[in-house]
């Protein structure tokens, strides 16, 4: 749509169309049909020009709405760094840090601070795929079969009086079981003939 959207408009104004129809025709904001408007006249493409011949002269007229990114100008020097600070070395046993702290350790040891903005930082960080180094893999610890525990975290009942809280409150339990709580081999209960 952004090559055709510049030619209609290109249409619809030299035949002199509403523009306010136009816009809520196409769905574009006022200053967004103004610029392409203007930047159709300023490249002089003729009416008649057709759809194939129009994207080779309009991609000259977007290319260059880039704006320029000095703040990761001002952040380059420092990748090394920040993948240092963020992903943290296990060899010294030096934890990884959270992407806000090591912005506000480069801001304040190199005097970024009213160069660059926390926002450039992050987006930087996520461009460069600096905080991917700070994702540890899962350990897995493997046991023996039969070996292994069951943890259940849960609430064992309503509102409760608890004396140490002078008042009423929801009480947690932990439950830890065990294979070894539970014997494989039951003997008989007593009375009740052979239970197999």
């Amino acid at each position: 749509m952004i090559f055709k959207a510049p030619i209609g408009t290109m249409h619809r104004l030299f035949h002199h169309v509403d523009r306010f129809r136009f816009r809520l025709e196409v769905q574009f904001d006022r200053k967004t049909v103004d610029r392409y408007v203007k930047a159709i006249r300023e490249a002089g493409i003729p009416i008649e020009a057709t759809y194939a011949e129009a994207p080779g002269r309009l991609e000259a007229l977007f290319l260059p709405n880039l704006k320029a990114r000095p703040s990761r100008d001002f952040l380059a020097p420092f990748v090394d760094e920040i993948r240092c600070l963020i992903a943290g070395d296990r060899d010294k046993k030096i934890q990884g840090m959270k992407p806000k702290t090591a912005w506000i350790g480069v801001r304040d040891r190199h005097g970024l601070a009213g160069k660059t903005s926390y926002t450039s930082f992050k987006r930087f960080v996520r461009d460069r795929g600096l905080s991917v180094a700070a994702i540890m893999p899962v350990q897995r610890v493997e046991s023996e079969p039969g070996g292994e525990v069951q943890i259940d975290y849960g609430k064992m009942g309503t509102w409760l009086r608890i004396a140490c809280r002078g008042g009423s409150g929801r009480l947690y339990a932990i439950i830890s079981l065990t294979p070894d709580m539970f014997p494989v081999n039951l003997p008989p209960w007593p009375g009740s003939g052979d239970v197999s």
